[in-house]
């Protein structure tokens, strides 16, 4: 599973692990979208792709995706930079 919440997308790849990344493609600031029956992120201005690692697949994003520190604490998951 996973969520876009305030410009993340956090993404559940494991019983209990997690990854968190920035939803603004590093090439022109647009709002990227996570595809979990395709297992990518992909912008919609100029089609590029990154990995659930936030690395770029293909297209002009010149770098990843800012990736966050993600923390679980009994119920809680906590996203920070």
């Amino acid at each position: 599973g996973f969520i876009e919440y305030s410009n993340a997308i956090v993404i559940r790849t494991g019983a209990s692990t997690y990854v968190a990344l920035s939803d603004i493609c590093t090439h022109a600031g647009c709002t990227v979208t996570y595809y979990n029956s395709q297992n990518q992120i992909v912008c919609p201005c100029h089609g590029g792709t990154f990995d659930t690692n936030g690395n770029v697949i293909s297209g002009p994003p010149p770098s990843a995706l800012v990736k966050y520190n993600v923390s679980v604490s009994g119920n809680t998951l906590t996203v920070s930079s």
